[in-house]
C-alpha cells in the first residue's frame, strides 16, 4: 500500500512538473488561468495555451514565450497530452491606428507563435512605419511563426511582418504560414512602401520562408510580397507546382505598384529560392520533389517576378518562376551592379530535365529577363534552365540594354533550353526579335538550344545592337531569321547547328536538323542519329547539361567533327539515352 502512494505522488508530481503552461480564455471557455493574453505576456509566462476566442489586442512580447492557438476550450488546452489544434486564435489589433498587433522586443531571446490569424494592424500618418501585422525589433534572437495566418494589415513598410534588426542577428522563419493580403502603403511624404508581405531590412536580419507558406495577394509600392533591403537574407523554400495545382505555395499573387511584383531586393540584399534548403538558420540540403515558386505577380514598371539593384543578388535554384508579368522584365529584372542566378542544385528535383523554369512571364521588354541600362556592372548567370511560352512586345525572351561608351550589362547563359516562346505577335503582344541587345550589353550563349520559338516575322531570334554577342556550341532552330545586326557589334560565332546561314556567318556553322526525340511533347534530347553529338571541340572545364549530366562524352561510334562536345544544351549519352528520353 506504502509503494502504492510512493507511486501515486511520484506521478502526480511528474504531471505537475511537465504542466508548466498557462491557459488563457473567456469565462465561458472554462478553467482557464487567464481571461487576457496580455497579461500573461506582463507575468512573464513561457508556455502559453490560448482557446479559439477572439482576442482583440494590441500585444507586446519582450521576453521568451511559446504561444499556441486554436484549442476548442480550456479543459482541452489544460491536458498535457491533447494534440496541437489545426485552427487558428485570431488575434485582432484594436482600433488604434499605428500600433502593430504583436510588437516582438527581442533580447536574446526566442518567441515561438502557433496557430494564430493575426489581423488588424493599421497605418497612420502620424505614426512613422506603424501598423503591421507582426513588428519585430531589439537586439538579437529568434521568432518562429507556425500554423499561422498574418492578413489585412497595413504599414508603410512591411503590412504583414517588419524586421529591422541593425547590425544583430535575429532570425525569423514562417513554416506553414500564410501572409496575405497585407499592403505597404507609401506615406504622406512620398517615402517607403517596400514589402506588402515581408520586410526586412540589415546585415543581421534573416527571413526563411519554409514548408506550405504562401506569401500570396499583397500589394506595395515596392516589393509586393518581399522587401529585403541594405544586407538582409530572405530564403523561400516553399512551393508548388502551379501548372499542376492550384494551391498557393511559395510567393504568388502580388502586386507592385512600382517595382518587384514578388520580390524586391537591393542595397547589398540576397533573396534565395531554393526548395532543398530547410531547417532555419540551421539549413540542411535535401532532394525536393516541388519548386520554390515565384509566381503569377504583377510589377506596373520593372521585374514582375523580381526586381534587383543596387549591389544585390536574387539567386534562383530548382524553381519555377511562371506567369509574371510587368512593363519592363516579365520574370526578373536586374540593374545597378546586382546580380540574378538562375540555376539547378544538382539534387532531385520536381521536374527532371527542367529543375530551373521560367515561363509564362509576359512584358513589353523582356518577357523572362530584362536587363537594365544603369552605368554600373551588372552580371547575371542563368545555367541549366528551361526558359520556355514567355511573351513580350521586343526580345520576347531576353532583353539586354547596356550604357553608351562601356559595356556594362553581362548575361551568361550556359547549356539552357529556350523554346516555345511567342505566338508570332498574336494575342497581345508583339514578339519582335527573340533576343534583344542593345547599346554595349554583353551576352554569352554556350551550350544553348533555342528551338520552336515563333517571334514575329520579318525579326530576328537575336536582334544585335551595337553590343557583344558569343554564340557557341549550340543550336538555334526555329522558322525565323537567326541573327541581325545594326551599327558596330561584336560577333563571336562558332560550333553552330541553324536552320539558315545566310544571316550568321562562320567557318563552322552547319544547316542541319538537329534531331530532337520529340519537340512535339518539349522532349529536345538529342536522339542517337543526331547531327549535333560529338560535334564541337572541347573549350576546357567541367560543364554539365541541362539535365545536370556531364558534357563532353564521346561517342565512339560517332565520328568527331570539332570534338567530343555536343552542340545545344543536351550532352547525348548512349549508355542512358534510354532513361533520359523517358523510356525508363
Amino acid at each position: 500500500m506504502r509503494f502504492k502512494i510512493i507511486s501515486t505522488l511520484i506521478l502526480l508530481f511528474v504531471i505537475n512538473q511537465s504542466h508548466s503552461f498557462v491557459t488563457v480564455g473567456n469565462i465561458s471557455s472554462g478553467a482557464c488561468n487567464y481571461t487576457s493574453l496580455s497579461q500573461a505576456l506582463g507575468n512573464g509566462e513561457d508556455e502559453i495555451r490560448l482557446v479559439t476566442d477572439d482576442i482583440t489586442d494590441n500585444l507586446i512580447i519582450n521576453h521568451s514565450v511559446t504561444i499556441t492557438g486554436g484549442y476548442a476550450n480550456c479543459s482541452l488546452a489544460n491536458n498535457p497530452i491533447t494534440p496541437v489544434p489545426t485552427v487558428n486564435t485570431f488575434i485582432y489589433g484594436t482600433a488604434v491606428l499605428g500600433e502593430s498587433v504583436i510588437k516582438i522586443i527581442l533580447n536574446s531571446t526566442n518567441v515561438n507563435l502557433n496557430n494564430l490569424y493575426i489581423t488588424g494592424g493599421r497605418q497612420d500618418v502620424s505614426v512613422a512605419n506603424g501598423g503591421h501585422g507582426i513588428k519585430i525589433e531589439g537586439t538579437s534572437g529568434f521568432v518562429s511563426v507556425r500554423d499561422s495566418t498574418i492578413a489585412d494589415n497595413k504599414s508603410e513598410n512591411g503590412g504583414g511582418v517588419y524586421l529591422f534588426p541593425g547590425t544583430d542577428a535575429k532570425h525569423v522563419s514562417l513554416i506553414n504560414t500564410t501572409i496575405f493580403a497585407n499592403i505597404a502603403e507609401v506615406s504622406a511624404s512620398g517615402n517607403n512602401g517596400l514589402g506588402g508581405g515581408v520586410y526586412c531590412r540589415g546585415t543581421g536580419g534573416h527571413v526563411y520562408i519554409e514548408g506550405d507558406s504562401d506569401i500570396s495577394f499583397n500589394t506595395a509600392h515596392n516589393g509586393g510580397g518581399i522587401a529585403a533591403v541594405h544586407g538582409c537574407l530572405v530564403r523561400v523554400s516553399s512551393g508548388i507546382d502551379v501548372n499542376s495545382s492550384s494551391t498557393r505555395r511559395g510567393v504568388m499573387n502580388n502586386h507592385a505598384n512600382n517595382n518587384g511584383g514578388g520580390v524586391y531586393t537591393t542595397n547589398d540584399a540576397l533573396v534565395i529560392f531554393d526548395p532543398t534548403l530547410s531547417g532555419g538558420a540551421f539549413a540542411i540540403r535535401n532532394s525536393s520533389n516541388h519548386p520554390a515558386t515565384l509566381a503569377n505577380n504583377t510589377a506596373t514598371v520593372s521585374g514582375g517576378g523580381g526586381y534587383s539593384a543596387f549591389g544585390a543578388s536574387l539567386r534562383v535554384y530548382d524553381s519555377l518562376v511562371h506567369g509574371n508579368s510587368a512593363n519592363f522584365g516579365g520574370g526578373f529584372n536586374t540593374t545597378g551592379m546586382s546580380h540574378l542566378v538562375v540555376d539547378h542544385s544538382g539534387l532531385d528535383c520536381w521536374n527532371i530535365g527542367a529543375c530551373s523554369m521560367i515561363s509564362g512571364n509576359s512584358s513589353s521588354r523582356g518577357g523572362a529577363l530584362f536587363v537594365t541600362p544603369s552605368g554600373s556592372i551588372n552580371e547575371s548567370l542563368i545555367i541549366h534552365t528551361v526558359i520556355k511560352n514567355n511573351r513580350s512586345d521586343v526580345g520576347t525572351m531576353l532583353y539586354i540594354s547596356g550604357a553608351s561608351g562601356i559595356t556594362v550589362n553581362t548575361l551568361t547563359v550556359y547549356n539552357s533550353l529556350f523554346h516555345n516562346n511567342g505566338n508570332n505577335g498574336i494575342g497581345g503582344f508583339s514578339d519582335s526579335n527573340g533576343i534583344s541587345l542593345q547599346n554595349n550589353a554583353r551576352l554569352l550563349l554556350i551550350g544553348v538550344t533555342i528551338a520552336d520559338n515563333d517571334i514575329a516575322d520579318g525579326s530576328a531570334i537575336i536582334s544585335n545592337s551595337s553590343s557583344s554577342l558569343s554564340l557557341r556550341e549550340s543550336i538555334v532552330y526555329n522558322t525565323d531569321q537567326v541573327y541581325s545586326e545594326s551599327q558596330p557589334v561584336e560577333l563571336d560565332a562558332s560550333c553552330l547547328v541553324v536552320n539558315e546561314n545566310n544571316s550568321i556567318s562562320a567557318s563552322n556553322i552547319y544547316v542541319e536538323k538537329p534531331g530532337f526525340v520529340n519537340a512535339v511533347t518539349g522532349d529536345y534530347h538529342l536522339r542517337p542519329d543526331s547531327f549535333a553529338i560529338d560535334l564541337c571541340m572541347d573549350f576546357g572545364g567541367s560543364r554539365k547539361d541541362f539535365d545536370f549530366d556531364s558534357t563532353g562524352i564521346d561517342i565512339t561510334s560517332v565520328p568527331d567533327v570539332e570534338g567530343p562536345v555536343d552542340a545545344g544544351s543536351d550532352e547525348y549519352n548512349d549508355h542512358e539515352a534510354v532513361f533520359k528520353n523517358g523510356f525508363e
